[in-house]
C-alpha cells in the first residue's frame, strides 16, 4: 500500500479559511500552495489557491440564531395616577414623580417596576420577544389609618363621618380606636367627622385622609351648661344631623 508522503500530507493539512462574513477578504490558501513546483501547471495551481471575495461570500455561514434582533423596542407608560417612581431591572430612571413618560430597551427580558408610598408597588415584566407598546395600569392605593382622641377622654366618647357619603353609612366608632380607611377609587379624601359625649357639645372637624399614611385628631370637649342637667334637652341626640350645639 502506498503512503503518502509527508510534503503531500502537508500540502492538504496546510489550509487556511477566513470567512468572509468577519470582513476579511483573500486570506484563504488553496491546497497546492506549498511553494513546491509538481510539474506544468504549478504556478497556475499555486495563483488559484488564494479564493477570491466571492467565493468567500459563498462559504461564509449564517449568523447565530440567538443573536436576535438589536433593534430596541419603545415602551409608553400610561400608569395612574401618575405619582410613582420607576425602575428598570433595579436601576432607578425617575427623577421627579411620574417621569419619564416612556423607556427604550434592547433585546432580552426586562422588569419594570412603579413605586410610592402611597400605593402598592406594580411589578411589570417585558418578554424577550414582545414588542414596543402602550402599558396602562392603575395603581392600587394602600389603606390610611385614622386615630380621633378627645380632651378630656370620657369613657362614652363617640364619633361619626359626615362626609363623604361612603363613609357616612359605616357605624360610629369609639374614640382612641385606630381604624384602617380603604380607599377605593379617588385619594386623599377630605373627610368630616362628628365627636360626641354624654355630657359634652357636638364637636365637628375635617381632616384630609391620605393613603399610606397616618392621620390623627384631637378634640377638646365642652361641657354642657344647661339648667335641666341630664335631660334629654341637655344631652342632645348625637346621631340627629338636625341637632344644635348648646
Amino acid at each position: 500500500m502506498h503512503i503518502p508522503s509527508c510534503v503531500a500530507i502537508g500540502r492538504w493539512v496546510g489550509w487556511g479559511v477566513c470567512l468572509a462574513g468577519l470582513g476579511l477578504a483573500h486570506c484563504a490558501v488553496w491546497p497546492g500552495a506549498t511553494g513546491q513546483r509538481n510539474g506544468p501547471g504549478a504556478d497556475d495551481a499555486g495563483s488559484a489557491g488564494i479564493l477570491s471575495a466571492a467565493a468567500l461570500r459563498r462559504l461564509a455561514l449564517p449568523a447565530p440564531a440567538f443573536w436576535g434582533s438589536k433593534r430596541p423596542r419603545i415602551f409608553h407608560f400610561a400608569v395612574r395616577p401618575p405619582i410613582w417612581a420607576v425602575s428598570l431591572n433595579g436601576r432607578r430612571l425617575s427623577r421627579t414623580a411620574g417621569t419619564p413618560a416612556q423607556v427604550k430597551v434592547g433585546p432580552g427580558r426586562h422588569v419594570l417596576e412603579f413605586r410610592h408610598s402611597a400605593v402598592r408597588p406594580l411589578r411589570v415584566v417585558i418578554g424577550a420577544k414582545e414588542p414596543g407598546r402602550i402599558l396602562r395600569h392603575r395603581l392600587q392605593w394602600r389603606p390610611g389609618m385614622l386615630l380621633v382622641e378627645t380632651v378630656p377622654r370620657p369613657p362614652d366618647a363617640t364619633y361619626r363621618f359626615k362626609a363623604p357619603p361612603a363613609l357616612a353609612r359605616s357605624a360610629p366608632r369609639p374614640v382612641g380606636l385606630p381604624i384602617t380607611i380603604p380607599f377605593p377609587q379617588s385619594a386623599p379624601l377630605d373627610a368630616m367627622i362628628q365627636v360626641y359625649a354624654v355630657g359634652y357639645r357636638h364637636e365637628v372637624r375635617e381632616v384630609q385622609l391620605v393613603p399610606g399614611h397616618r392621620s390623627r385628631v384631637r378634640v377638646r370637649l365642652r361641657r354642657l351648661r344647661s339648667r335641666r342637667a341630664g335631660s334629654d334637652a341637655a344631652l342632645g341626640d348625637p346621631l340627629d344631623d338636625c341637632g344644635r350645639d348648646h
